[in-house]
């Protein structure tokens, strides 16, 4: 049977490999603070709900970790 395989879902299948079977919880660990740091800088919104979604394709804890950890450090309204 041939399987219909996109560009995304070649991308995404790799990270995925990478992220799931080659870290560990340490490296993963790691892995998500450096991304939250470099996301939570002055990026707009939009760029961060983005990026949100493209580590969601790869994995879905990925994500939520990411953004979960964004929520953490994001400026409330009255810090603006």
């Amino acid at each position: 049977m041939f399987q219909d395989t996109t560009r995304e879902t070649r991308t995404t299948s790799q990270a995925r490999v990478f992220y799931q079977k080659t870290l560990d919880k340490e490296a993963k660990d790691r892995l998500i603070s450096n991304i939250v740091g470099h996301l939570s800088g002055r990026l707009r919104i939009s760029i961060q709900e983005r990026a949100i979604k493209n580590f969601s394709q790869v994995d879905a804890i990925l994500g939520t970790r990411i953004e979960e950890g964004l929520k953490l450090i994001k400026p409330t309204k009255a810090s603006l």
